[in-house]
């Protein structure tokens, strides 16, 4: 990262926050009295608009609930959601040197802000919707944002 950047959260503004789906899926027979833990997967998606200074994150984690071997008890949920979040100063954080087809690159740092942003707020909005379900609510763990971008496409849909 260029040492100039500098991320001012005042400049960063949440415009949208969609739910794209948004699923618990429970056997006949899975007893919620038998969880002990979860197993969470996530995926990322982003996209770009330069002129107008938006990024697009599409956010899906899934979630299955084990028990206390560490095995699946048949309950589920699968939960998507799109940000779109306007950074005024989006330009100071834009590198097009290091592509071939003139895309811009989105500087690290301002993506993994943005990542934890969208990753917290998908943590309240799951425990909430879980809660009262054979889920019992379920916390997402805290994680490094860093982590999700392995998972990142370049695109959102």
């Amino acid at each position: 990262m260029n040492k100039e950047r500098k991320i001012i959260p005042d400049k960063i503004h949440v415009l949208n926050i969609k739910t794209i789906k948004g699923n618990i899926e429970s056997a006949p027979d899975a007893d919620p009295e038998q969880i002990k833990g979860y197993r969470f997967d996530h995926s990322l998606g982003t996209g770009i608009n330069e002129e107008e200074s938006l990024i697009g994150l599409k956010l899906t984690v899934d979630i299955e609930a084990l028990d206390a071997k560490d095995e699946p008890i048949g309950i589920s949920a699968s939960y998507t959601h799109n940000f779109t979040f306007n950074v005024e100063n989006l330009e100071d954080f834009l590198e097009k040197d290091n592509n071939e087809d003139d895309t811009p690159a989105i500087d690290p740092l301002m993506v993994a802000t943005l990542v934890g942003i969208a990753y917290s707020t998908v943590r309240g909005i799951i425990y909430t919707r879980t809660q009262s379900t054979s889920l019992n609510g379920v916390v997402l763990p805290v994680i490094d944002p860093k982590k999700l971008l392995e998972y990142d496409d370049g695109k959102i849909e």
